[in-house]
């Protein structure tokens, strides 16, 4: 056993590490508590991924997500929608359509990337070819 004399600032930083590191959380709840690292200690995306033993990218990738909007990280929190489905989605005005269209015909992240090029572009979703959203 091994006591550390820690201060409550201290205590709090140790205690959102540990519930990063349990097995059990999706990558929204791990993303939330980078972000508390970053928010609440200052903690930029190099240094959490040093003190996590995970890449800065992976770090990088899964703040990201907490940028998509509430419903879209209600389906992956549920586990309708995995991050690599997700990720092409962020900053797009109508990922929350998409999202929903992935979620009924299930594509995987190199279909969704496919669908999600041309919008990139500024191309209505609506005005897709039928045969790039087929399934």
């Amino acid at each position: 056993i091994i006591i550390l004399d820690l201060d409550d600032n201290e205590a709090l930083e140790v205690d959102i590490v540990e519930n990063i590191q349990r097995d059990d959380l999706n990558v929204i709840e791990e993303a939330k508590g980078y972000q508390r690292l970053s928010d609440e200690f200052g903690y930029d995306h190099e240094k959490i991924a040093n003190f996590m033993s995970k890449s800065r990218s992976h770090i990088s990738n899964n703040l990201r997500l907490l940028a998509l909007p509430e419903d879209v990280i209600g389906l992956i929190e549920e586990g309708n929608l995995t991050a690599g489905q997700a990720r092409p989605l962020i900053g797009l005005s109508n990922a929350t359509n998409i999202a929903e269209e992935i979620v009924a015909k299930n594509y995987n992240a190199s279909k969704i990337e496919y669908i999600v090029k041309p919008i990139r572009l500024i191309i209505p979703f609506s005005l897709l070819p039928p045969k790039m959203i087929r399934s």
